[in-house]
């Protein structure tokens, strides 16, 4: 090996041979953009990159859609959720069948027998207990804030707290039924004569007896007023858990002197045209709450008989008829005098329902009777037991009437 032929190792300036000891200034200003251009770039690659191999952010996947989604300023609504919103809780639905079962005043306010009660309708099969909102004076007999009730006094001191009754109701699979009478009303058309049926055009109030007898005032149905004041006291049971509402009295006063009565400016409306009109804005107002409506209703309108004008046409309405088809109604009519149709309560049903219906089909709540009646005469009555009323319950599940109200004035029934 030829000694001219060696490497001579110099440490580190083995780099720097045959390199030139000048620089051109062009390859000095491309140095000075490079290394700036390299410091910009690492600048914005160095935070993600970092949070990446830190794991403070996913890699981004493939599945992944690859255009951005807009971003979304303050002011706009964030995006709806993947998972559905829960709804918020609504009124207690209407009964779609009803067999209720009726309780009077005093008893509502004793909690113990009301209990009891609903103990022994809820194991007979009944769903609902039915009680005077307002009676037929105009007294309200649950606790309401509504102002022409408390202008006119109407509430009554020892008022039930409806929300109270459908929670214990509740405990039994039981839901409140309120009945409101409407029209006939003497206390709040007292407090607002704008609201009450006139004498004869003048503007002195019509009453339905001489004022020395106990004659007392009615609501005018024709009175806007009037009209709203029973659709807010039906509203405000509904919202309070009643699932069904019987209206009753909705009619015009058919008592002495109803000839003198006048209603003011009627509009060109016909009575029966006024009451139904108020049926159908009270039955809408009520399915907004989930509710239903049944108008009370003597089972004689229905089966066609005249002289009920003052009622108007309560077959035409398109909500549940509340019918008194007892057999002591029918026993207390004159053109029973020569039958007797307590002493036969499955029959006298059979042939009322069958008689309505004849003249179409109809949304029925028959109330059932479930009492003995006192003014019945002895030798066309009898004490009714728990096989008189199932005899009439049979009857009309026979006729496809599955609905009913058991009634006794006292409240006390032979289950």
């Amino acid at each position: 090996m030829s000694d001219e032929f060696k490497i001579k190792r110099r440490g580190s300036k083995i780099y720097r041979r045959n390199r030139s000891k000048t620089r051109s200034p062009f390859a000095m200003l491309g140095m000075v953009a490079l290394v700036v251009v390299l410091f910009i770039v690492g600048w914005y690659v160095y935070p993600p990159v970092y949070d990446l191999l830190t794991g403070q952010i996913p890699a981004p996947s493939q599945a992944e859609p690859s255009q951005a989604e807009p971003s979304q300023s303050a002011a706009e609504p964030p995006a709806a959720s993947s998972e559905p919103e829960l709804p918020e809780q609504s009124a207690a639905p209407g009964l779609t069948e009803v067999r209720a079962v009726y309780a009077p005043a005093d008893l509502m306010r004793d909690s113990a027998r009301l209990e009891e009660l609903a103990r022994s309708a809820s194991a007979a099969g009944c769903n609902a207990v039915l009680f005077d909102g307002k009676d037929d004076t105009g007294r309200v007999l649950f606790r309401t804030a509504n102002e022409i009730a408390t202008a006119a006094e109407a509430v009554d001191p020892a008022a039930v707290d409806l929300e109270q009754v459908s929670a214990l109701l509740a405990r039994y699979q039981m839901k409140p039924a309120v009945r409101l009478h409407v029209y006939q009303d003497h206390l709040a058309s007292a407090a607002d004569s704008d609201m009450a049926v006139k004498y004869n055009g003048q503007e002195l109030t019509w009453l339905d007896n001489y004022a020395n007898q106990g004659g007392r005032p009615w609501l005018n149905p024709y009175s806007k007023a009037a009209q709203d004041y029973n659709i807010a006291l039906a509203l405000e049971c509904a919202q309070k858990g009643a699932a069904l509402v019987v209206a009753d009295s909705v009619q015009f006063p058919n008592t002495i002197g109803k000839e003198l009565a006048t209603y003011g400016d009627t509009g060109g409306k016909s009575r029966a045209q006024v009451l139904g009109e108020f049926v159908q804005r009270l039955d809408q107002a009520l399915a907004g709450e989930q509710s239903r409506l049944a108008v009370a209703t003597p089972g004689t309108v229905l089966l066609g008989q005249e002289g009920f004008d003052y009622l108007g046409e309560p077959g035409a309405y398109q909500c549940a008829i509340a019918v008194n088809i007892m057999p002591s109604f029918f026993a207390k009519q004159p053109s029973s005098s020569a039958l007797a149709p307590v002493m036969n309560p499955g029959d006298t049903v059979t042939t009322a329902v069958k008689g309505i219906n004849e003249g179409g089909a109809k949304a029925l709540i028959p109330y059932v009777q479930a009492y003995t009646d006192a003014d019945i005469p002895a030798d066309k009555n009898k004490q009714y037991t728990k096989e008189d009323v199932q005899a009439q319950i049979d009857a009309l599940a026979v006729l496809g009437v599955k609905e009913y109200i058991l009634y006794s004035p006292q409240g006390t029934y032979p289950w």
